[in-house]
């Protein structure tokens, strides 16, 4: 009687590591992106830039003086505080990762203004 080898367990597959936010950029570039800050809303014109120095040009264009934070950025993406009819620069370096940018008017009614910005690889 011939006994059979002892079937091998597989070694288990390791889960893909995510990228976390901010991670680390290979090929930086610089990028320009546009924030216009209204009553209604923040518009980034371009939304999607490759990682590394990004420029951002706030307009506010509302009633209300707005600051503009990119979240997730820490001090890196602290931005200025804008006066209606004012504008400002700041920038950031920022590695791959999809950011919320926010604008929080000074009145106490209005809510917080929200886009995305789409850094990528």
């Amino acid at each position: 009687m011939v006994k059979a080898a002892p079937a091998s367990t597989p070694s288990p597959i390791p889960a893909p590591t995510p990228t976390p936010a901010g991670s680390t950029c290979s090929t930086p570039q610089s990028a320009t992106v546009s924030a216009q800050i209204s009553d209604n809303g923040i518009t980034l014109s371009p939304s999607t830039v490759h990682c590394g120095s990004i420029t951002f040009n706030e307009s506010n264009t509302g009633t209300e003086q707005n600051n503009f934070n990119v979240l997730n950025a820490g001090t890196n993406g602290a931005g200025k505080v804008v006066s209606p009819g004012q504008a400002a620069s700041f920038t950031a370096t920022l590695g791959p990762s999809t950011y919320t940018v926010q604008s929080d008017p000074d009145s106490e009614v209005s809510s917080p203004l929200d886009a995305t910005l789409t850094v990528t690889p």
